[in-house]
């Protein structure tokens, strides 16, 4: 009786072929855990194309970049300052965004492109300041972090945001979110499961960076109320180092530093923290556009219910009637060409000419004919 053949034997390059596919499924599946997981915090803020889109303007074009917070990234459009006086500005603002990311961004957007003739600072964060330890300000430094063009630049963020939080951050988690936000399963919405290039598809080139309009088109129900800050004990220690710092980059890259205080009627500004912030600026020698000046209230007549989101920002409406008067406070105060007449500059003007058909169409669209502002 003959032996049975005895049966050939795969590879161990088989196995091998096997072992990486296992890993490379298993480490989609744990990125894309991750992805799900994390804090979306205002995806749609499209930073990535925004990154883009500056390094990608003509080196030496930009007249005036506005950096900060969530007031002047509501509260200022670059095509009004245009139209009015043909300044070529790009709004980089973002929600929260205080003097470290400030910073920060300032020294990507000098990697990206030629440094700017003037950048305008909402510099609120001298008054009212979150820490990177701040659960409130965590989702907004991840974002600020993993938005950013190169790695180089996502590391050195991360390393100022654990410096500000001097010990008081999980940077496990920071780049893991799994083993941060296990818990939050019971959280998840659709939006989650949204993929990068979903907010890609809703981003505007024409804003120039500007808070999408129909973010900003809200009518205002609050009711004007006198109020102060009276907790008040001084500018915040951190934040003042910080302006200090942003201050000497700007002259360092020979750019002139403008300070932008937007109208707010919370109180926070109102009073003693607004005389200690303009000393300070006035002592760094830094020009100020200050829409709290008591002038300034009277001649704008500001209307709260037309022109305002809430207590501290503008809505898309009163960007518009305020950046009409910002385009000609620049140009009273520094010398900026007209580009209007430039053939060099006709993508602006097609800009513009997209930003005002596509804001009277969403303007009578969602409000009526009686909301449109004049431009």
């Amino acid at each position: 009786m003959s032996a049975a053949p005895r049966q050939p034997k795969h590879p161990a390059r088989f196995s091998l072929w096997k072992a990486l596919l296992f890993c490379a499924l298993f480490a989609c599946a744990f990125l894309g855990v991750q992805y799900v997981i994390a804090y979306k915090y205002e995806p749609a803020d499209c930073w990535p194309e925004r990154y883009a889109d500056y390094a990608a303007e003509p080196a030496g074009s930009i007249d005036v970049v506005f950096l900060g917070t969530s007031q002047s990234y509501w509260g200022v459009s670059p095509m009004i300052l245009w139209n009015e006086a043909g300044i070529t500005s790009v709004n980089m603002s973002g929600i929260m965004h205080q003097h470290t990311m400030v910073y920060q961004q300032l020294l990507t957007l000098l990697e990206l492109n030629e440094p700017p003739k003037y950048v305008v600072f909402n510099p609120s964060s001298l008054v009212q300041y979150y820490s990177a330890e701040d659960e409130k300000l965590k989702p907004v430094w991840e974002q600020f972090i993993r938005t950013l063009p190169a790695p180089a630049q996502k590391l050195r963020a991360y390393q100022a945001m654990c410096a500000e939080a001097d010990g008081g951050l999980d940077r496990l988690g920071f780049w893991l979110p799994l083993l941060r936000y296990h818990s939050r399963w019971n959280e998840l919405t659709g939006d989650d499961l949204r993929l990068p290039s979903y907010y890609a598809g809703q981003y505007q080139p024409f804003l120039k960076g500007q808070m999408p309009m129909m973010e900003g088109i809200v009518i205002s129900d609050f009711v004007y109320a006198e109020e102060e800050n009276t907790g008040f004990e001084g500018l915040i220690e951190e934040a003042v180092a910080g302006w200090e710092k942003i201050f000497a980059l700007c002259r360092e890259a020979g750019i002139t530093p403008v300070a932008l205080i937007m109208p707010r009627f919370d109180g926070m500004l109102k009073g003693e923290p607004l005389e200690a912030m303009l000393d300070f600026l006035d002592g760094e020698g830094v020009d100020v556009i200050n829409y709290l000046d008591e002038v300034s209230l009277v001649e704008m007549e500001w209307d709260y219910r037309r022109h305002f989101k809430d207590r501290e920002h503008l809505n898309f409406r009163g960007s518009l009637y305020c950046s009409q008067d910002l385009a000609w406070q620049l140009s009273d105060l520094f010398d900026l060409q007209d580009h209007r007449d430039d053939p060099a500059y006709s993508q602006w003007q097609a800009d513009w000419e997209q930003f005002s058909a596509a804001y009277h169409d969403e303007i009578v669209e969602t409000l009526g004919e009686d909301y449109l502002e004049p431009m």
